[in-house]
């Protein structure tokens, strides 16, 4: 389930997080489908944010998303929001340099005060959808679409991810779906107890 550092100090220290990317691929030809599920983004944004948001306060650290600011502060930074999530598959891989992003990283810092940035990346793997053939064989068909949520807490100075997780659902992203994966992904936050 990712990787948990034991040793984070988020207590006092402001931590943005960022809207997640969700994207859908074809389960077999991992070729990206264009239309996203708005009802599934809509659930997916508020069920993330509001759990990593309850999560990162109950360790010390002081949140803000892109509807906590301010107007003026929001205007600075929405580009940078767009291009930050728009490579959020990058941006939660341990072994993927992040430096190139040290520019962006220094204005969403200086412009809302942060020390850490929070990332979210969704593939859901669109397959085929399970069943039982009781009539013919008794056979069970496996549905073969999965929902993966990966996630990064990046230190803005360093360009390092200071922890990370996933959780993986065997399921398309209905409500019940995303939040089991986002309670799972969560319950492994260093420090954080109340599961």
């Amino acid at each position: 389930l990712g990787v948990n550092q034991e040793n984070i100090d988020i207590r006092d220290r402001g931590i943005f997080i960022l809207e997640p990317l969700l994207v859908y691929e074809n389960a077999y030809t991992e070729q990206k489908i264009g239309n996203v599920d708005e009802v599934a983004k809509g659930i997916l944004s508020k069920e993330a944010i509001s759990r990593a948001t309850e999560v990162l306060s109950y360790c010390g650290g002081k949140v803000n998303t892109i509807s906590s600011i301010t107007d003026s502060e929001r205007t600075l930074i929405e580009p940078i929001c767009h291009k930050l999530q728009d490579n959020a598959e990058d941006l939660v891989k341990q072994w993927k340099n992040k430096s190139g992003y040290s520019n962006d990283f220094a204005l969403l810092r200086d412009a809302v005060k942060c020390d850490f940035v929070l990332v979210h990346f969704v593939k859901v793997k669109v397959g085929v959808a399970g069943g039982w053939d009781f009539v013919a064989t008794g056979t069970v068909i496996p549905e073969t679409s999965t929902t993966t949520i990966k996630t990064a807490l990046i230190d803005i100075n360093s360009a390092k991810i200071l922890w990370s997780g996933s959780s993986i659902e065997r399921s398309m992203p209905q409500k019940h779906v995303l939040t089991r994966c986002i309670k799972t992904l969560y319950n492994t936050f260093p420090g954080y107890s109340k599961k």
